[in-house]
Order: C-alpha cells, then structure tokens, then sequence
C-alpha cells in the first residue's frame, strides 16, 4: 500500500501538485477490472500548483491559511511557510506510515496550540521502540520522512520507493536491540539540562517489571535501560 501511495504522489508531483492534505480519509482501497487492489489518492481540493507549471499562476487557496488536516501536517505546514514544497506530502505520507505500523499518530494533544508545539519542536517517539520487530530499513525510512527540517526528509518520492521496493518484510532482519525486546513501559520525557549535566528523573513505581526504556524527547537516538 505505501508503495502505491508514494508512487501517486511522484505522479502528482512531476506534474507540479503538492497534495497538502494526505490522511487517511483521503486514502481508497478499490478493486481493478483484474481483481487486484488498488490504492487511490482523494481530495486535492487544498492542492497546491508549485512555480514552474502550466497552472503556476492559478491559487488553489487562500495565501497564509492553515489548510490540511494538523494530525498530518508538516512543520512548514503548519507555520503556512510559503517555501511549502513536495516534501510535505513526505512528510503526510510519514505519519500515515507510522501510523498504519504502530497504531498510533506520532502527535497528539488535547488542543490545536500543544500540538503545533509538539510537530515544531518536538520529536516523535522513534517507531522501533514501538515495533522492534519491524525491518530497519522501513523504521529509519519513516524517521527520515518525520524530519523536522524538510532538507533532512528523502529528496522526493522515488527516493521513498527505491527503500520500500528494496524491502522484504518476510525475510527482513528487525532491529537485534535486546534492550526492546522486553519492554513493559515506555517513558517519553523532556530533559533538564543545567551546568553541562543531564537530570532526568523517572518514576516506574507501577511498572510491572524493572525493565523499561527511557526515551529522551531531546535525543531521539539516545537509549537507556533502567
């Protein structure tokens, strides 16, 4: 299914279409005349035409709004940058990954202004503390596309396709990180930081085991166990 998602997306995007508003709602499992199924990208009623294509001088919508759906927008979306560029469908396509793999959006928050905070600033939990047992190229592929920093994602969808074609999830090895394996909670917490030392302080009274990973929002490759 991701394969076809990115492969709908190169399409739009050769053509000058920045989607802006991939989610799930906008995703259709059909049935073709040979009785395979395929997928289907709906709704570019917030399309954007990017400089340089016939439509260049049509506006889809209105300069400086906020258009999308904020679950899945990038944090150039969400700051209506109007550098806005391809790399934000990745991004989309990023979460509906990490999303589809974990059950489970990379943000949420009880309100729109906490959650804008935690898609310009904050990290998301990496997706092999939730699934250790998925292939690493597949985990470190939808890091790369949740980049903050558009020039840090895959330069554009064929980049994204060469890894998911070169995946086999059958025979694949998943990450061999012992430390994930029993895993009963997992803490996701800022750090303190004064005088050049790191303080962090966890409570694990109701875990039901002495093992469980520390995750620092401030350091998404920093692992501890506790």
């Amino acid at each position: 299914m991701f394969i076809q998602i990115a492969d709908a997306l190169k399409a739009a995007h050769a053509a000058g279409i920045v989607h802006r508003d991939l989610k799930p709602d906008n995703v259709f499992v059909c049935e073709a005349a040979d009785g395979t199924e395929r997928v289907k990208l709906l709704d570019f009623g917030v399309a954007k035409v990017t400089p340089g294509t016939t439509e260049a001088s049509v506006s889809v919508t209105h300069t400086g709004a906020l258009l999308g759906t904020p679950l899945y927008m990038s944090p150039e979306q969400v700051r209506t940058d109007h550098s806005l560029d391809h790399r934000t469908d990745i991004y989309s396509l990023g979460v509906l990954m990490y999303e589809a793999l974990s059950g489970v959006i990379p943000f949420t928050s009880v309100n729109f202004a906490q959650l804008v905070m935690k898609i310009l600033d904050e990290p998301p939990l990496p997706l092999y503390v939730r699934r250790p047992d998925l292939p690493a190229a597949l985990t470190s592929l939808t890091s790369r596309m949740l980049e903050k920093d558009k020039a840090d994602r895959p330069a554009d969808c064929e980049e994204v396709l060469e890894v998911l074609r070169s995946i086999d999830v059958a025979d694949a090895q998943a990450f061999d990180d012992s430390e994930v394996t029993r895993v009963h909670h997992v803490v996701d917490l800022p750090l303190r930081k004064g005088s050049g030392v790191l303080d962090v302080t966890v409570n694990i009274a109701d875990a039901n085991s002495s093992d469980c990973l520390l995750y620092t929002s401030d350091a998404a490759d920093e692992r501890s166990s506790v």
